[in-house]
């Protein structure tokens, strides 16, 4: 079973929608930029975001310009969270923290960009069903090279257990049952409610 994760917009929540935004304009063009297909540079910076007004601390942050597809800001004990599982057995696809230093009022906050990739390898294609949209017949294809833009999954079968990846056709992110538990015992803030994922598609 898996859950969706995704920070919340709720202003009673978090104080504010978004949370975290720019506070230097000149670099809009740079974070659209980013390439969501690799894990960005280990020496990247992030020194150029502010806190709205209004805004509470959580653990998981909303933040305008970054795409939503590409990641999740965290805080500090939520990284720690994570490492500890990561080095107690969890698995996380392939995956980077970026430090984010965000202003707020004359000091400067440090969370961090949890960079998730998408993997098509972690599809077993060989049972897994897709729909052609123009046709509404089921199909299956062998690999990802086989994939067009009419299918779409209906029944995705995942080749092993991960606690945390991003959907290999849509871009959300999911968490593993063991994960979501993890996650509630730390009192981990800011997310929206961990809803047992239920979509147009099958997802095991």
């Amino acid at each position: 079973m898996y859950y969706t994760l995704e920070a919340s917009a709720e202003t009673a929540q978090n104080g504010c929608y978004p949370q975290i935004t720019l506070s230097d304009y000149s670099k809009e063009g740079y974070v659209h930029n980013l390439n969501l297909d690799a894990l960005w540079d280990t020496e990247i910076e992030f020194d150029f975001f502010k806190f709205n007004d209004g805004f509470i601390d959580t653990d998981f942050c909303t933040i305008s310009h970054f795409n939503s597809t590409s990641g999740i800001v965290v805080s500090d004990q939520a990284k720690k969270i994570f490492e500890e599982a990561l080095q107690g057995g969890y698995k996380f696809t392939s995956h980077r923290f970026h430090p984010i230093l965000i202003q707020s009022k004359e000091t400067l906050k440090k969370y961090y960009f949890l960079q998730i990739l998408e993997s098509k390898e972690i599809v077993d294609y060989s049972v897994t069903v897709f729909e052609n949209q123009l046709s509404d017949k089921e199909v299956k294809i062998n690999n990802h090279e086989n994939y067009n833009d009419e299918l779409y999954p209906i029944d995705i079968k995942i080749i092993e257990e991960f606690d945390l990846f991003k959907h290999p056709y849509d871009g959300e992110l999911f968490i593993s049952e063991r994960l979501k538990k993890t996650i509630e015992s730390a009192n981990l803030t800011g997310h929206k409610e961990l809803l047992l994922f239920d979509g147009m598609y099958e997802l095991h």
